[in-house]
Formats: C-alpha cells, sequence, structure tokens
C-alpha cells in the first residue's frame, strides 16, 4: 500500500464508561501499538497488551480500534501511538521470485520507523533551520558534571554552569570563589553573584572593590528597604478598605440571614409533605423522595396494583378494609356454622320471610287467640281448619323465637338473592372457613397443606406447608433462615458480588466426580486473582475453542526442598507438571581417568578447569521435542601444559570441525551447546576463546 498520512498517534479525554478507542494508521502486530494513560497531574501509566486492552484491525489500511477491560477514568487522557520495531526482517535471495508485495511491506514498515522518530523529534528541544548553533560533544565527566546546570557558554555553545543557589556567606578576603557563588557585602547587606572564579582580596564594599567586574549585584539592599515601606503603606490602606468591606459583608449577611429563615421555613413545610406522601409510582419504594428512611404512616400509591399503601415502619401495606369493617368480618367467619345451618334451611326462611306480616299479627293477637280458645263453639267453627291450625300449634315455639327476631328475619329476607347464593356455593364457603382463618396465634387443629392463617400478633400471613406454618414475604426476606437452600434456574449475580465477612472461606465443593467449571461466553473461561486493592492482578485463561483441545495442569504431589528449582514442563499428552531442574545454576565439573559427566539436571552452566586430557560424556537431556541447552567453560591449568577434550560422537560442530582449545596458561575457552532431539543430536557454538 501507499503510505499517505504521517499520522502514528491519536489522543482521547477519557469519561468512565468508554471503552473502545479507534486509531487511524496501519499496524503489522497488536504489539506495534503503545497506549498510555495520562493523569491530570501528569503521572503516565503504561498499559498492557491482553492485561487492560486488547487491539482490533492489526493489518487493516485504515487501522482498528483499542478496547479497554476497563473504561478510563473521567479527565485521564487516552494516547494510542504506533511504534515499529526497528528491524528488518525481509531476506531478498539471489534468483528468487521478486516478492513485490513483501518488499512494500518492508517498505512500509520503513516510512513507520522514520514517522516515529520524526514524532520523538518533535518532542525534543531543536535548533531552527537557521540557527548557527552547531554539535557539541560533551567530554566533561560525571564528577565535573555533578550538581552544574546544563547551560550555553559566552560563545552560545552548549556548556555546564554551576547551579544557582551555593551561598558562601559574608564576603572574606583571601578565599576561593567558584562561578555562580552567592556572597553578601556586609557594609551594603547586598547580594552577590560571582560570574569569575577567582581569590578574593582588597575590601567592601565590593561594587569599588579591585575585582568588582568578577561581581553581579543581584539583590540591592536599599532598594528592597524601599519596596518593604511602601508594600506596608499600601497594605494600611488595604486594612482600612477591608473594614469598609467587611461592614458592608455584615449587612448583607444579616439581610440573607433573613431571607434564608424564611425559605428553610417553606421547605420544611414542604419537605415534611414530601416525605408523607410519596406520590405515584410502579413499585414499593426503599426510601422517601429525598433518599433517606421511611417514616411510618407515609402513603404512596401504586400504579402496577391500582392500590393505596402505607408503611408499617417495616413493610408497605395495602389499604383496603376499614378496622371496623374487619371486625364485622371476623364476626361473621366466627358464627359461620351458623350460617350454614340457615342455609340448609333457606327454603323454610325464605317461606317465612312471605309471611312476616301475617306472623307479626299473630305474635301481637296472643290475648285474642286465648279469647277464642275458650270459646270453643266458635273455634269448632273453624273445625274444617283443624288441620292447618293443628300444624300452627305444633311450630309455636319456633313461631315466637321468629317473634323475637322479627327485625332480623326482615333483614334476612331483603338479603334473600345473597342468602341463596351462599347456600348454592356452601361447599366453597365451608372450604374457605377451613382453609383461612385469623387469629393472635397459628392454627394447631384440622390443618391441611396449603391452609392459610393471618397471625395478629405477628402481622404476618402464613402458610401451612404440611408440618410447619411458613411466613409469606414479598420476596425473599431472609435467606440464612434456609439452612438448605436450593435454585430453581440459573443464579443472576445481576452486577453484585459473592463476599464474606469475619474472614469467612467461599468454598465450592462439587459432588462426587463434579467439578467446578468456569464457562466461556463469547471469550475463553477466565479466573482472576486480585491484589488487595482490585486495581490489578493474575488472570488463568483458558486455550481458545480454535485450539480444539483440552489440557490439564497438574500440581505436584509434594513440592518441598528437594524440588525447590521445579519448573513446569508437559507431557506428550500436553498435561502441564512440575519437573526437577534448575535454571542458571553453575556447577563444577571434575574430572578422573581422563573422563567426566555432565549432567544436564544439575545446571546449565557448567565450569571445568583441566587437570589432564578429558573425554566428556552428556547425560540427562530433556525428552524429544523440548530443548536442553548449556555453557560448558573450559580453563587450562596454569602451567601451560596444554590439555585437550574430546566431545561425544552424537556433537556436531560448526564447518564439522571440533574447535581446538587455547593451550597458554589460564587460558578459557567458552562453548554453547544444545540438542532438540533427547540428545541424538548436539549442536555446539564456540561463544568465545581465549577469553582473558
Amino acid at each position: 500500500m501507499t503510505v499517505s498520512s504521517s499520522t502514528n498517534k491519536v489522543s482521547y479525554s477519557g469519561n468512565g464508561s468508554l471503552t473502545t478507542f479507534a486509531y487511524s494508521f496501519k499496524i503489522f502486530d497488536q504489539d506495534d501499538l503503545t497506549v498510555i494513560l495520562r493523569a491530570a497531574d501528569g503521572t503516565e501509566t503504561t498499559q498492557t497488551i491482553t492485561t487492560h486492552y486488547t487491539v482490533t484491525g492489526v493489518g487493516v489500511a485504515s487501522g482498528g480500534n483499542v478496547v479497554f477491560g476497563s473504561a478510563p477514568a473521567s479527565g485521564v487522557t487516552v494516547v494510542i501511538i504506533r511504534e515499529q520495531p526497528l528491524t528488518q526482517g525481509l531476506d531478498l535471495v539471489p534468483n528468487d521470485p521478486f516478492p513485490a508485495e513483501s518488499l512494500e511491506e518492508a517498505l512500509d514498515k520503513l516510512v513507520f520507523m522514520s514517522q516515529k522518530h520524526e514524532e520523538e523529534l518533535g518532542r525534543a528541544i531543536k535548533a531552527s533551520r537557521t540557527n548557527t548553533l552547531t554539535g557539541s560533544e560533551f567530554t566533561i565527566s560525571a564528577t565535573d558534571r555533578a550538581n552544574k546546570l546544563f547551560s550555553f557558554d559566552s560563545s552560545g555553545n552548549l556548556s555546564i554552569a554551576q547551579e544557582l543557589g551555593t551561598f558562601r556567606g559574608d564576603w572574606a578576603t583571601s578565599t576561593s570563589y567558584n562561578v555562580r557563588d552567592l556572597v553578601k557585602d556586609t557594609s551594603t547587606n547586598n547580594i552577590f553573584l560571582v560570574n569569575t572564579a577567582h581569590t578574593s582580596s582588597g575590601s567592601q564594599p565590593l561594587t569599588t572593590n579591585a575585582n568588582s567586574a568578577k561581581y553581579d549585584l543581584i539583590v540591592d539592599a536599599a532598594s528592597a528597604t524601599t519596596s518593604a515601606t511602601n508594600a506596608a503603606a499600601s497594605a494600611t490602606t488595604a486594612t482600612t478598605k477591608a473594614s469598609e468591606a467587611a461592614t458592608s459583608a455584615t449587612t448583607a449577611t444579616t439581610k440573607a440571614s433573613e431571607a434564608a429563615t424564611s425559605a428553610t421555613n417553606a421547605a420544611a413545610s414542604y419537605d415534611s409533605f414530601d416525605d408523607r406522601y410519596l406520590g405515584a409510582k410502579s413499585s414499593d419504594p426503599s426510601t422517601d423522595n429525598d433518599g433517606d428512611a421511611l417514616i411510618t404512616g407515609a402513603l404512596y400509591f401504586n400504579t402496577t396494583d391500582g392500590e393505596f399503601k402505607v408503611w408499617n415502619g417495616s413493610a408497605f401495606i395495602t389499604i383496603t378494609v376499614a378496622a371496623s369493617n374487619q371486625t364485622n368480618i371476623n364476626t361473621v367467619a366466627g358464627i359461620s356454622a351458623n350460617v350454614t345451618t340457615v342455609a340448609g334451611i333457606s327454603s323454610n326462611v325464605t317461606t317465612v320471610a312471605g309471611i312476616s306480616s301475617d306472623v307479626t299479627t299473630v305474635a301481637n293477637d296472643g290475648t285474642d287467640i286465648g279469647t277464642v280458645a275458650s270459646g270453643i263453639s266458635n273455634v269448632n267453627t273453624v273445625a274444617s281448619g283443624i288441620s292447618n291450625i293443628n300444624t300452627v300449634a305444633g311450630i309455636s315455639a319456633n313461631i315466637s323465637t321468629v317473634a323475637g327476631i322479627s327485625a332480623n328475619v326482615t333483614t334476612v329476607a331483603g338479603a334473600n338473592s345473597n342468602i341463596t347464593t351462599v347456600a348454592t356455593n356452601i361447599s366453597g364457603v365451608n372450604s374457605f372457613a377451613e382453609r383461612y382463618r385469623v387469629g393472635s396465634s397459628d392454627p394447631t387443629s384440622s390443618l391441611d397443606e396449603g391452609d392459610l392463617a393471618y397471625n395478629s400478633s405477628s402481622n404476618l400471613l402464613k402458610y401451612y406447608n404440611g408440618s410447619a406454618w411458613v411466613g409469606i414475604s414479598p420476596g425473599i426476606a431472609d435467606v440464612a433462615s434456609d439452612t438448605s437452600p436450593q435454585l430453581g434456574g440459573n443464579l443472576d449475580m445481576n452486577g453484585q458480588d459473592i463476599i464474606t465477612t469475619s474472614n469467612a472461606d467461599i468454598e465450592l465443593a462439587p459432588n462426587g466426580t463434579g467439578r467446578v467449571v468456569v464457562k466461556g461466553n463469547t471469550n475463553q473461561g477466565s479466573i482472576v486473582l486480585n491484589c488487595e486493592n482490585n486495581s490489578h492482578g493474575i488472570t488463568i485463561q483458558s486455550a481458545p475453542h480454535s485450539a480444539s483441545a483440552s489440557y490439564t495442569v497438574k500440581l505436584p504431589d509434594a513440592l518441598g526442598t528437594t524440588n525447590a528449582s521445579a519448573f513446569v514442563t508437559t507431557d506428550a499428552n500436553g498435561v502441564a507438571t512440575f519437573d526437577n531442574g534448575t535454571i542458571e545454576e553453575s556447577t563444577s565439573v571434575t574430572s578422573s581417568s581422563n573422563a567426566a559427566t555432565l549432567n544436564l539436571r544439575d545446571g546449565n552452566v557448567f565450569e571445568h578447569t583441566l587437570t589432564e586430557n578429558v573425554t566428556y560424556t552428556f547425560s540427562n537431556p530433556a525428552a524429544s521435542g523440548k530443548v536442553s541447552s548449556f555453557v560448558l567453560k573450559i580453563k587450562q591449568d596454569a602451567s601451560a601444559s596444554g590439555y585437550t577434550v574430546t566431545f561425544p560422537a552424537s556433537v556436531d560442530f560448526v564447518g564439522g570441525t571440533a574447535p581446538t582449545l587455547t593451550a597458554t596458561a589460564n587460558a578459557i575457552d567458552t562453548f554453547v551447546i544444545f540438542t532438540t532431539d533427547g540428545g541424538t543430536i548436539y549442536n555446539l557454538l564456540v561463544a568465545g576463546q581465549d577469553i582473558k
């Protein structure tokens, strides 16, 4: 591609919520980007890829995005810069096809390197193109540069100068002074800067001293005194004006206080009402309209349920039936058996209600009936209706009872249709009376699973579960009371955490062969072990789906002092375990009978001072497919005997010829040896010979 833009850096302002930031230039690898967060105080923190962010758009000419795991805080500057590695990986082989695309990519990378340098130079201090400043080489030693300032000399060239502020006290004669020393003229109290190194002579004042040209006046004591006098006068004037302003401020404060009191009273009145009537809401509020705790008696209208509710000090209850009517309802519930009896004779009641006036007449004419009884002849007259009279006589007690409750009978007659309805549904009424009860304590008899009861002592509606009464609350009020909770579905944490108190552990204990599985959801499953401030940590992440394999990491049965240098290795099945071994351990080698064995498990660096001609043997290399590498340092003894060594037949050399050891006294030859096939072939490289 062509490189038409010189842009290689973009910056943004974080807002605490944005996690995706675009870059508009091409990169060849995600590691080509450097991402820096700059705080308001100038502190810069370089971010780590995969830990803090991921990159999209690698290889895309128009760029891509940097996606943070956590949004940069508000006020933080996000800087994204391309820093092309200063390497060249293109190898052109003679007579091979011309790789135009690869060559173009290499040229693009060179341009990116130039843009990187241009951006860095843009941040450097530079002389203009017309400036006459020439390059200077710094030859001043570190000792001479210590506690000095970077400066320019009298010719305008780069130099070093002593820092300002080395106060040498009162001037004295025969004293060695350095450039930029500060001295005090005791005759005038003036402060001078030494501009030329010299040994002082003469006398004060320094302005008339023979070496006056070697001093620069930087503090004129007389002028400073005058300035101080003027400043004192100004301060007095300012004090007077401040007093006048304070008087005005006091008056304004009084008026403001009066206004504030009126506003406070009005606000308090409204706030009191606002705390008691919360208005219309879709669900029970947990606080009042100011975010404070609810007060007992607070009201609100539930728009979801169409109910008016009141806060009783612990929960919102629906305002439905007045207390006086509730007493009547409880009374009816208490005489449900009598109501059932009346329902059973509803037809008779209906009949009596139909002749209520006649019954009333008979009750009022009791004396007349007695008169009729005494006049039997007259009774005989009605002998034709004797059967009806006998019937009435047979129920005279009932008639007297009905006469005593004539008003109630009249009331019942007016509710005849309702009584008929109750009679029709008497089984349901009886069932409800058994299923729902109200009392100051939990019922103990006639209990069936699913029965309901309202406990007026605890103000709690309960249900019978077959063995005990269980309170019904709006949702889960106390998980701790459930000693064996079980989920009926997936548990959604809804952005919350599982925490413990009192240093308690969080244990996951699957049964039998069950496992703790961290599932992936668009990304690989991960376990993050955070630091104590939850600002950074270690992430254990599974292999991606594209790996098409599962892996096992197995810890050793015991990792004690004998395994202190163990390292993680994997077998042919991909199972990772700890293995013995040491890293960068130096091992001394001795020979016996012209032979020495190098055990590769003993270390990575072997040192051998020759005392005889030696034939080497290498043992315990890593399995085929893994790398075993070590450094062999061979030193001749002080006698200059010129001892030789013979390497194993499995060792291959550069050019096919074994190197010749340096024969001089105390000469050191160093070799790097490695194998990748379990010791079948070792490759030997000469790291250096005749090292002194």
